[in-house]
């Protein structure tokens, strides 16, 4: 953010040039909840906690150090037509703060009537994704898991970002595409300083 020559800015000291740095890495707090129906699906947990590695790598390089709680919620609501009233009801009374959270239906290829990888309702702080999602001659059983670009790119909506295609964040998602611009990288820095913490439920 510019400052005046010779004063401290918003987000850091002063740099040479007279524009304040922000002070990196930022901390974002992030809650990645596993939702399934029954205890069997709860079985993929080891995918999601594979997919958060993967993702906290991206935005280290990004200068935002995800500090992820994972969980698990056994429901038989399903991501299809008028649910996100009572996943915002659960997400209220079953698992509380940080303010930004990732849901991920373990079993769903595609959500909201087949129609999408995930979807960020922005300025609810949350995001819903496909966690059984395989590209066709990866690696592993049945093709490779993207579950983590997929989370990475709802969350990037939910800090400020639109599509931008060639990036990351392109309208329809591109396998390894971890393309980061500047105007991007500073749009996301914004957004996570801007994040305030849960303190209580209410």
């Amino acid at each position: 953010i510019p400052g005046l020559t010779g004063q401290r800015g918003e987000r850091g000291p002063q740099g040479k040039d007279g524009l304040a740095a922000p002070v990196l890495p930022i901390a974002l707090p992030l809650a990645v909840v596993l939702v399934a129906s029954d205890h069997g699906n709860l079985s993929r947990l080891p995918n999601i906690l594979a997919a958060v590695k993967q993702s906290k790598a991206f935005w280290d390089g990004i200068g935002i150090r995800l500090q992820v709680n994972v969980a698990a919620l056994q429901t038989d609501l399903e991501p299809n037509g008028a649910y996100f009233e009572r996943l915002q009801q659960l997400h209220h009374w079953e698992i509380g703060g940080p303010p930004l959270a990732v849901y991920v239906w373990s079993d769903w290829p595609r959500i909201d009537d087949g129609q999408h990888l995930g979807i960020a309702y922005v300025g609810s702080g949350i995001a819903v994704c496909a966690g059984n999602v395989l590209i066709p001659g990866g690696i592993g059983p049945g093709g490779q898991s993207m579950l983590d670009e997929i989370i990475d790119h709802e969350l990037a909506h939910l800090l400020g970002l639109l599509h931008e295609e060639g990036t990351f964040m392109a309208s329809a998602l591109e396998l390894h595409n971890r393309l980061v611009i500047p105007q991007q990288r500073e749009t996301l820095l914004e957004g996570a300083t801007s994040v305030q913490p849960v303190t209580g439920r209410c």
